[in-house]
């Protein structure tokens, strides 16, 4: 009994030393040089207008005929819609034919040319409608999901769970069929779930998906049948993921045992760009400016190679939460506020 009180005890001492040891190494790296230089070209985002727009619920959702569109975490219903120079911002509301289903988690609103879009994947619900006429008259039952993205009225790309191989996976869904076209296995770091956590987008120029991973330096390029268009890196030197998962028995769920290191934060993509924003410093930064700047680095959307880099300042001492970039328009949002910048490049 004494000996396998001491075999816990000593067990606990480990698993406590390496949370610790793993928390100081991501501190350590998240503030250190970190063996890569970026070139940092003037003047290629010059600010245009501030917006207050009251709430911090909102989120950028899409680009239509010279209008930004916004969704609302808290009232899906509701959007908003501004010019690309912040000077016009009007409220609307959706209308949905019959009894609006209620939303139990976190609902995806996207805007395109010619649809509106509402998605929520712990209901596997998804709704589409008329942009112009703001009625969503299409409810869809789709599988279970975290995160989608539309490719048209009829079909989506959602990461979603796979459980015969414990991982998650992008799949492309057929409405209303609710079929599944194709499926892209995420590459995973150990665990399945955390370790292929990431961003997911679409370029509908050239009909492309681009999934970037949050806790290591990779980038995919995909067609929209999920086949690989090419892989490649962000410029820092991160390609292992430190990111510790620990099950926890009492609630049945797998969570994080202490705070991963985020590399890639969020991003965003047009026809000729890929932007990311960045969480780690480069040799040639000192630790004030990036601590008071969002950095955003730029990569061809061709190839995934690295070209530039540039700042989004501080507004109030508050980071950026979303950026967007439209044209040669990028929106950042800052709690309640939209920062319009305009790109020279």
């Amino acid at each position: 009994m004494k000996s396998k009180v001491i075999s816990l005890f000593i067990c606990l001492v480990f698993s406590i030393s390496a949370v610790v040891a793993l928390d100081l190494l991501s501190f350590k790296i998240n503030r250190r040089k970190n063996g890569f230089i970026r070139l940092f070209p003037s003047h290629l985002a010059l600010p245009l207008k501030i917006q207050d727009i009251k709430y911090n619920s909102y989120y950028l959702a899409g680009y239509a005929e010279g209008k930004i569109y916004l969704g609302n975490s808290s009232a899906p219903y509701m959007l908003l819609a501004a010019d690309s120079a912040l000077k016009d911002i009007q409220q609307v509301k959706l209308h949905i034919s019959g009894s609006p289903p209620v939303f139990p988690g976190y609902n995806m609103l996207a805007v395109d040319s010619l649809s509106v879009y509402l998605m929520e994947g712990e209901i596997s619900t998804i709704i589409t409608g008329s942009l112009w006429g703001l009625n969503l008259s299409h409810i869809y039952k789709s599988p279970p999901f975290s995160f989608g993205i539309p490719l048209s009225p009829s079909t989506f790309v959602v990461r979603s769970y796979y459980n015969a191989s414990g991982q998650n996976v992008l799949e492309k869904v057929s409405v209303p069929s609710d079929s599944i076209k194709a499926i892209y296995p995420l590459k995973k770091q150990g665990d399945g779930i955390f370790s292929t956590d990431g961003l997911l987008r679409y370029e509908p120029v050239s009909k492309s998906i681009v999934y970037i991973y949050f806790y290591r330096n990779e980038i995919v390029r995909l067609d929209s049948n999920l086949n690989v268009v090419y892989e490649s890196h962000t410029i820092d030197t991160i390609s292992h993921a430190y990111i510790n998962p620990t099950y926890i028995a009492s609630t049945k769920s797998l969570t994080l045992a202490h705070p991963p290191l985020l590399v890639n934060k969020d991003c965003s993509v047009n026809k000729d760009w890929i932007f990311v924003r960045s969480g780690l410093r480069a040799n040639n930064e000192d630790q004030e400016s990036f601590d008071q700047w969002s950095v955003i680095d730029v990569y061809s959307f061709k190839d995934g190679s690295y070209h530039f880099s540039f700042y989004l300042p501080d507004l109030n001492h508050i980071k950026t939460k979303n950026f967007a970039v439209y044209g040669k328009t990028l929106i950042a949002m800052y709690d309640h506020y939209l920062y319009a910048y305009r790109m020279n490049f």
